[in-house]
């Protein structure tokens, strides 16, 4: 479900910047609506699912929920980030670079391609590293290259600071899912879900941000803001996994200090 909500995301925008650039904006539209109906049209045609026998009880909820709210609040932090300069990437771009449309379209159909790596990256470092490395790697390259968007007007070095940055924003999310889903493992749906949530809201919220930021400011303004957001992500994360190290810790033998 997220390695398609990812491929669809980082992908769309630079299909649909090419494909409006070409014919206009209307026929992507259409071709929104159409989709749209066609998946519409495919959920309909799926056979009737038996709802699962006994369902979770309140508590169980309330428990897996309490368990993982650290780490969706960093989930939703994380696509604050990437969403407060992404939804505005092509502004962001014409200021940078004053550079025509086909510049600006090749630069996003890199991000989606570095997004989409980035995903299976993720995957595969969170087994190799651990998860709790490869997301403080991924926060620490997606906090550094949305800072060094501002000064950055070199076509060259913009496309190094998109890969990287396209990277890191989607090479997060497996490892963090895998964390949170690790936490209990008898509530994998119902967490894969509250994490998938919490990635549209930090959209919604991020596009609000980054909205706000380029109306009542500047696009130069866009990165330094996703980065303040990621910075948040990564001191909150790294507090909760001191906590945990610390609740998991052996206790002190009180003979051993004498």
């Amino acid at each position: 479900m997220i390695s398609g909500l990812e491929a669809a995301t980082v992908l769309a925008v630079p299909v649909g910047n090419a494909v409006s650039g070409a014919v206009g904006f209307r026929p992507v539209l259409w071709a929104v609506v159409a989709l749209s109906a066609g998946a519409g049209l495919a959920l309909a045609a799926l056979p009737a699912l038996k709802p699962a026998t006994g369902g979770r009880t309140r508590t169980e909820i309330t428990a897996s929920a309490s368990a993982a709210a650290p780490l969706l609040a960093v989930s939703l932090l994380v696509s604050i980030a990437d969403f407060a300069v992404y939804t505005y990437v092509v502004p962001l771009l014409e200021y940078l670079l004053a550079t025509d449309g086909t510049t600006i379209a090749v630069l996003l159909f890199l991000y989606g391609c570095a997004g989409v790596s980035g995903n299976l990256l993720g995957g595969q470092l969170a087994d190799r590293w651990g998860p709790n490395r490869t997301v403080v790697t991924s926060l620490a390259l997606l906090g550094a290259s949305t800072l060094a968007t501002p000064w950055t007007r070199n076509v060259v070095l913009v496309g190094v600071i998109v890969v990287v940055w396209g990277v890191s924003g989607w090479m997060v999310v497996p490892a963090l899912q895998s964390e949170i889903i690790a936490l209990r493992p008898s509530a994998t749906g119902l967490l894969a879900t509250a994490n998938a949530s919490m990635i549209y809201t930090g959209m919604a919220l991020g596009s609000l941000l980054g909205g706000t930021v380029i109306t009542t400011m500047s696009p130069s303004a866009l990165g330094p803001v996703g980065t303040g957001a990621a910075v948040l992500a990564l001191i909150l994360y790294l507090a909760r996994h001191r906590r945990t190290s610390e609740a998991m810790a052996p206790p002190l033998d009180p003979a051993a200090e004498r």
